[in-house]
């Protein structure tokens, strides 16, 4: 289970994100495009590598940024 912005996965990146109302948009040259609508248009765009390990907390901070999401946010649901 992650622990703070550590060992977060793609597949724990793509729950959280579903839970908080982003949907799977496009694929680009390796990236996943995740986008979460706003008034029925896109409104934030969550660009993520497809990896088969985990994000390091640099690249969690980039993702945190683009979703719009509080970081205490993500900290909070990885420790439930």
């Amino acid at each position: 289970m992650p622990k703070k912005l550590n060992n977060w996965s793609y597949q724990r990146v793509t729950d959280f994100l579903k839970e908080h109302g982003f949907m799977f948009f496009d694929e680009l040259k390796g990236r996943r495009v995740w986008t979460k609508l706003q008034d029925g248009e896109p409104d934030k765009f969550v660009e993520l590598n497809v990896r088969s390990d985990k994000y390091s907390a640099r690249t969690m901070k980039g993702i945190i940024r683009q979703s719009g999401i509080v970081e205490e946010d993500w900290v909070e649901w990885a420790s439930s």
